[in-house]
């Protein structure tokens, strides 16, 4: 199936495959309601080109995934208002500006990773998103009016109790709008380092020896990122000084230590010969055929 989805003079088309991907290309904006409703849609593919999401353009649709590409600018109001079925969302550093309510009742819905250029969120952004745990801001400074909504914006309107409502993490640069929004609200704030990832408590992937530094391996727990940082060498923990064959006033001896952190570490040293009146006798010897 393929058919025209613009508005106005905008140049926006899609194409419906028969697995249920809708391919969405061209040029500028999809329009209000283009797809509301439509249940042979699974999987949303929107092309570069297409700057703005209209209004209710993908609500009440079993989406399994979105692809927003690299240029939208603009999620209307309602946009994938009960579209039910994906767990992430991540929106491409070209967005705006979202519109009330635009991913309301997404009730598979667990992360959204908001880009860098991100000016505003609407209210009710989230709204009866129970499963949403992590919400990242990459603009510290994005503008938000409310992500669920704890009280009504009219009289009689929908609301629910702040306390009732599951609130996610959100992850984002300190000393911004976005923390300042998590302090007013209660909202379980974890602040990004200065590139964007927060870091696990790491895991020794190669372990120091006496000799050699170690590597301890971190892994972001928002995405794939790792980085890691030597571990530096144990040193030896020498045993004390063990007695291998006791020195005699005919012989000399020998002592040995044991690394307590590799066993195979061993140092030896030899123990002169007891006093006695031929000592200076049996050293000569020893100098004169390097016994």
């Amino acid at each position: 199936e393929v058919g025209y989805c613009g508005t106005g003079l905008n140049h926006a088309y899609y194409a419906l495959y028969e697995d249920g991907t809708l391919f969405v290309f061209g040029a500028g904006a999809i329009k209000a309601f283009a797809f509301m409703g439509r249940e042979d849609v699974h999987a949303l593919v929107i092309g570069d080109g297409i700057t703005e999401i209209g209004n209710s353009a993908f609500a009440f649709i079993p989406l399994d995934s979105i692809d927003f590409g690299n240029t939208v600018e603009i999620i209307g109001d309602g946009a994938f208002y009960d579209s039910d079925g994906f767990e992430e969302v991540v929106l491409p550093e070209s967005l705006r500006i979202v519109e009330f309510g635009a991913f309301s009742l997404s009730s598979y819905l667990k992360k959204v990773t908001f880009g860098h250029n991100v000016e505003s969120i609407g209210d009710w952004t989230f709204l009866q998103c129970y499963a949403l745990e992590t919400i990242v801001f990459l603009n510290g400074n994005t503008q938000i009016i409310q992500l669920e909504h704890p009280a009504p914006v009219w009289e009689g309107a929908y609301h629910e109790e702040l306390n009732t409502i599951h609130c996610g993490t959100v992850y984002s640069y300190s000393g911004g709008s976005v923390e300042a929004y998590c302090n007013t609200y209660g909202r379980r704030f974890v602040p990004l380092d200065a590139d964007g990832h927060v870091w696990d408590d790491g895991a020794v992937t190669t372990p120091p020896t006496c000799t050699e530094a170690g590597v301890r391996t971190y892994n972001c727990i928002l995405c794939d990122a790792t980085k890691t940082e030597p571990i530096p060498a144990t040193d030896h923990n020498w045993s004390n000084w063990e007695t291998v064959r006791a020195a005699t006033i005919f012989k000399k001896g020998e002592e040995k230590r044991v690394c307590g952190n590799d066993p195979t570490h061993i140092e030896t040293r030899i123990v002169d010969r007891k006093d006695s009146p031929f000592k200076w006798l049996f050293d000569l010897f020893d100098k004169l055929f390097n016994r």
